[in-house]
């Protein structure tokens, strides 16, 4: 299934969007960024809470066999899907479909029409180059580390594919909405919905029975690195940054950090 997911990178729908105004989507596309760009890229990927804190998370799970116990109970439970086979069904389905949210909002990021072909190719082949990235990273890993699944089916849980490939599909396809011409409200339902599939898929890895909580929180912290580092050393896309907010009042103020990841 998750060859699948790579295979629906490429899949392609007749249209075009036009940039007015600023670089059209994909134009910046290279495959040599250099050592510097690629450098700064995977420090922003690092240093993004969507990186290290389902890291972090993971490793307190350790903790007195909360990893096995939580495991144990969404699995033997199952309250959203039912079933563990619905469960990893459902897995299957929003993989699937987080790739074709990708490759939707991808040939929808306006682009030049009379280069719209060639940064779309571009562009999409940074995509599929991050998804066969993924892939090869976790199973490297999953090769090296032989951890058996909780349904003991095999020595390759961790970390998880299905968690990894829908976090970087995730990660780019949010990027690829921001440059998108429509409201601030669409922009959030859609950016929610990428969220939702990638948050879904990791659940229902779990509740099928198929990885361990630390299984997928890994696998979609390695989906976010590898798909900021490929947005903004591959693709030109500019870094998403946490700017400092003060609101001051007669009440008093408030010191916060204001973005998205």
């Amino acid at each position: 299934m998750r060859r699948i997911f790579v295979l629906v990178f490429v899949a392609a729908l007749a249209g075009c969007t036009t940039a007015p105004n600023g670089p059209a989507w994909g134009s910046q596309a290279t495959l040599t960024p250099g050592w510097s760009r690629l450098g700064h890229a995977a420090a922003d990927a690092a240093r993004s809470p969507v990186t290290w804190a389902p890291l972090a998370a993971a490793g307190l799970l350790q903790i007195d066999h909360a990893d096995r116990q939580i495991s144990h109970w969404a699995s033997d439970n199952t309250p959203i899907f039912g079933s563990r086979n619905t469960a990893q069904t459902a897995s299957n389905v929003m993989l699937g479909a987080s790739a074709l949210l990708y490759t939707t909002t991808a040939l929808a990021a306006p682009s030049y029409q009379e280069n719209w072909y060639s940064n779309k190719a571009k562009g999409i082949g940074v995509g599929i180059g991050a998804a066969l990235t993924t892939e090869g990273v976790v199973e490297g890993l999953k090769k090296g580390v032989g951890r058996q699944r909780p349904d003991n089916s095999g020595n390759d849980s961790f970390p998880s594919g299905h968690a990894a490939l829908t976090s970087v599909s995730a990660t780019m396809t949010q990027r690829n909405i921001d440059t998108l011409p429509i409201s601030g409200t669409s922009k959030f339902a859609l950016r929610s919905l990428a969220v939702g599939l990638s948050v879904g898929t990791d659940y229902a890895r779990v509740a099928g029975r198929k990885h361990y909580p630390s299984d997928v929180l890994v696998g979609a912290a390695l989906g976010h690195f590898i798909g900021v580092v490929a947005d903004e050393a591959f693709l030109g896309v500019p870094a998403d940054r946490f700017v400092p907010v003060v609101s001051m009042s007669r009440h008093g103020g408030t010191v916060g950090f204001e973005g998205h990841f």
